[in-house]
This record gives structure tokens, sequence and C-alpha cells, in this order.
């Protein structure tokens, strides 16, 4: 069978028995497709040292690279500001959470979530409810050299879609999930890249 490039996009998507592995020249049994393991090689000797060499020279981001494009700019509430004031800056920012601080001090962080469910559900009056009654807190945090994939993984066991990020006890920035999940899919699209020019050998 002949392999190029073709051949390797089509493996991504067509389930086969078999899967030619570039680094030993054999074939061996597919397994499970999951994310990149798609070409049925994981586990095996030759595609794991390829794909392991390939992760270590991709830039895989972390947290403080992701900061460094999208700007360190952090957008916060007062604690005693009302419900409506913090609804409208969000509103007007096109941002799903903010944090909440009292000269520099992070206290806790509000989000859409905050009022759909302690103020909308629980029948509170948003002009008369006060940021920190309904806020959530302690708030989780990140350090700027976790990897994107490391900060889903928290989101997802804490159920949250914002992290505030902390160096040396100072806060420097706030990733969303949104900001996390296009960090992951450049990392994968670039270590994909370097699978396809591995297989043109």
């Amino acid at each position: 069978m002949a392999w190029g490039p073709e051949t390797f996009r089509l493996s991504l998507s067509i389930d086969r028995s078999q899967s030619l592995c570039h680094g030993c020249g054999s074939w061996v049994k597919r397994q499970r497709k999951v994310g990149l393991s798609g070409l049925g090689l994981a586990g095996h000797a030759g595609y794991t040292a390829a794909t392991t060499t390939m992760r270590e020279e991709a830039s895989v981001h972390n947290i403080r690279q992701i900061l460094e494009q999208k700007g360190s700019e952090i957008l916060a509430v007062a604690p005693d500001d009302l419900v409506i004031d913090a609804v409208r800056r969000m509103a007007e920012h096109s941002v799903g959470a903010m944090l909440v601080l009292r000269d520099g001090e992070m206290l806790g962080m509000f989000s859409e979530r905050d009022y759909a469910r302690k103020v909308i559900l629980a029948g509170r009056a948003s002009r008369e409810t006060r940021v920190e009654e309904v806020m959530s807190s302690p708030v989780v945090t990140i350090d700027p050299r976790a990897t994107a994939e490391e900060g889903l993984a928290l989101m997802t066991r804490k159920r949250i879609r914002h992290l505030p990020v902390i160096e040396k006890g100072a806060l420097i920035g706030l990733v969303s999930i949104g900001d996390l999940v296009n960090a992951v899919i450049g990392d994968q699209r670039l270590l994909i890249q370097q699978l396809e020019m591995y297989v043109r050998g």
C-alpha cells in the first residue's frame, strides 16, 4: 500500500483495521481512535517516539503566552457595587465574568451564572443586591507556567469558565475557557502539520 499525505489524511477520518507505523515500517493493529491517536498507533514504539519528539518541539501554549497575546487587562467590580451595574459593565465589555476587587485584593468572582442562579432564580432585585452578596468565593486560580491543557482540565474539574492568573501572590490577568480552547486547537493544528511532514518523510 502506498503511503502518502492523502493516505494520512484519510486515516484520520476513516476506520481501518491496521495502520502503518512510519517509524519502523510495520503495520500494527488499530487501537480505538482518540484525538490525535486517530492513526491507531498510540503506544506503538515508532509512533510514540515520533509524536513525543514532535510535542517537545511544538510550541505548546502556557498561560503566560496566552496573556501576552490577549493582553493582561483586568476588568473588575467592587464588592459594594450593585448587581445591575456589574451586569451592565459585563455587557459593555462582552465578557461573562468579572473579578471582585477591593484595593487590589481579590475577594471573589461575579459571573453570568451567579446572576442567573443567585439573583434571578432567587427572586432578588438586581438594583438592590450588592455584588458581594452573590459573588463566588473563594476563587480558583492558576499559575502562568501551567499549560492551556492543564487550565482546561482544572476548569473541567471545578466546573468553572474563568481563571485568575496568580504569580508570586500577585494577580496578573484572567483567562477564559475560550482563550484556552483556542490555544489548544492551535497547538494540535501545529502537531498535525508536523505529523503530515513526518509521514511524507
